[in-house]
């Protein structure tokens, strides 16, 4: 995963990023959900942003963005939160607008059922 040039890992993965002794870029993780808890001195290097994120409440570094519509369902509205944030880092953005898109993105995905978009 090192060598792509942003890595990006879901607070899930954290022990297959402990194991592996690599940086990432990003570490994402739920502050509610307890299955995303980490020790970050369980790393050999320090990932350069760490995120944790709290709903409706926004997150570390960035406010929620407010919800286009009806909220249909929450699912899928963390992974597409994190799928933000490796977009924003990819294409080179600063932290800040990168939050701030992939919060849109999330609170986007909060009006339709399941995982994926609708179909246009």
């Amino acid at each position: 995963g090192r060598r792509a040039p942003v890595l990006v890992v879901t607070a899930r993965r954290f022990d297959a990023l402990a194991a592996s002794g690599v940086r990432a870029d990003a570490l994402v993780g739920s502050g509610r959900d307890r299955g995303e808890r980490f020790d970050l001195g369980r790393l050999a290097e320090q990932p350069r942003h760490v995120i944790v994120t709290d709903g409706a409440h926004g997150g570390s570094g960035y406010d929620a963005a407010p919800v286009p519509g009806p909220i249909v369902d929450t699912y899928g509205a963390g992974d597409t939160f994190v799928a933000g944030v490796l977009f924003g880092l990819a294409s080179g953005w600063e932290l800040d607008p990168t939050l701030a898109f992939a919060a849109e993105r999330a609170a986007e995905a909060l009006t339709w059922r399941g995982a994926l978009p609708p179909l246009p």
